[in-house]
């Protein structure tokens, strides 16, 4: 929750009143004892971050409770206003929720080898539009999964940052088949997936050395990605399936032309365009298998990688004091 001017004012004014009484004085010592024992976590801010994910949750419900007590409810207002949901559901979606995943993910995905993909924001953009549009088929067990991302990213970062490489194996053994499935159950997701793997590759050799026949293969590989781009519906898909069509047209033309295109440096920046493009499409695809696997596990691959997860101290260390 961003600690703006107005909510730094807000706080100031609740202490100073709450000085005035005894009870609340005692009760916001507490709080702030508990805030300065968290500036000195040895991990630092993924201790923080880890602890914060703990106790959020329960702190929100109580305070949202609390409707006649003023200061609490503006409390919960600003932290409303920065986590308006993006898809209805129960519980519904959020954006940080969304990110989190999209963290996660990646993170699991690079350490263990799989295709690599940074969390940039056109990513995080790219899980949260594909989120966001098949959220209402999940059902409410999987929202509630998803919804927890936050806490679930929290607790891994510190788990990795504590542990040791057999712990971090462990950690990667539980999440690998969720985030870097070795074959999405969807065959024909999969195959669009390892068409568009191909085709990448294809684009990064040398022009000189590939024949009408390798150019001919690439096309159709590109069809394969255009298909499912179309197969999968979404607005941002059917411009994704547009790029994928021009770069088999491109394949089409043979070899001559594909030089020339090659050589030509206006051509060369049209392709990077597309390329950008079909990354977008790929970061959707592989969220979508990725998304797909998790939940074809279900929560028993969830609760198992948090079995894995074994932070130095227990929940009841980390929980923050009872206040009014």
């Amino acid at each position: 929750m961003p600690l703006t001017q107005p909510l730094k004012d807000r706080q100031r004014a609740m202490l100073l009143e709450d000085w005035k009484k005894p009870k609340d004085l005692e009760s916001d010592m507490k709080m702030l004892n508990w805030q300065l024992d968290m500036a000195r976590y040895k991990n630092g801010p993924a201790e923080r971050d880890y602890v914060r994910s703990l106790a959020q949750p329960d702190l929100i419900k109580k305070m949202r409770a609390d409707r006649s007590n003023p200061d609490a409810q503006s409390l919960v207002a600003a932290y409303d206003a920065v986590r308006r949901p993006i898809a209805v559901g129960n519980p519904p979606l959020t954006r940080q929720a969304s990110d989190a995943w999209t963290e996660l993910c990646c993170f699991v995905r690079n350490q263990s080898g799989g295709p690599h993909m940074d969390a940039t924001p056109t990513v995080k953009d790219d899980f949260a539009r594909t989120l966001t549009e098949n959220y209402a088929k999940y059902s409410p067990e999987q929202q509630k999964a998803l919804s927890q991302m936050s806490q679930k990213w929290a607790m891994l970062r510190l788990a990795w940052l504590t542990g040791k490489d057999a712990d971090r194996q462990k950690i990667l053994a539980s999440w690998q088949p969720v985030v870097n499935p070795s074959r999405p159950a969807d065959p024909q997701l999969a195959a669009a997936l390892e068409a568009e793997a191909r085709s990448d590759a294809f684009v990064k050799t040398d022009p000189n050395t590939v024949s009408d026949q390798d150019l001919l293969r690439a096309a159709k590989d590109a069809d394969l990605v255009a298909v499912q781009c179309r197969r999968q519906g979404t607005q941002q898909d059917l411009v994704n399936a547009a790029t994928w069509d021009e770069r088999a047209r491109i394949m089409r033309a043979g070899k001559e032309a594909y030089l020339k295109l090659q050589a030509n440096t206006q051509a060369n920046t049209d392709m990077l365009v597309i390329m950008r493009a079909q990354y977008a499409a790929q970061s959707a695809m592989r969220n979508a298998a990725a998304i797909g696997n998790m939940y074809a596990l279900g929560d028993a691959a969830m609760a198992n990688a948090i079995t894995n997860i074994n932070p130095k101290r227990d929940c009841a260390y980390y929980a923050p004091p009872c206040t009014h």
